[in-house]
């Protein structure tokens, strides 16, 4: 099993597919324009192994009270 330094150092890591400008190798995200209207989330509180299509199609969040 690989330790998390290995899985940090691999160059297929998604993290390492992105520019970083900083000491801690944190990417640059750039601004984008954003549909707002067409994203549907579910609260992670919310997360089912049942969960139903519909629900399987929506994005995580974790703003949860």
């Amino acid at each position: 099993m690989a330790k998390s330094k290995q899985l940090r150092e691999n160059p297929l890591f998604l993290r390492n597919e992105f520019d970083s400008v900083d000491e801690y190798n944190i990417p640059i995200v750039k601004k984008q324009k954003l549909d707002t209207d067409n994203i549907k989330l579910i609260a992670y509180s919310n997360i089912r192994s049942s969960l139903s299509l519909f629900d399987k199609m929506k994005g995580v969040h974790f703003f949860c009270r």
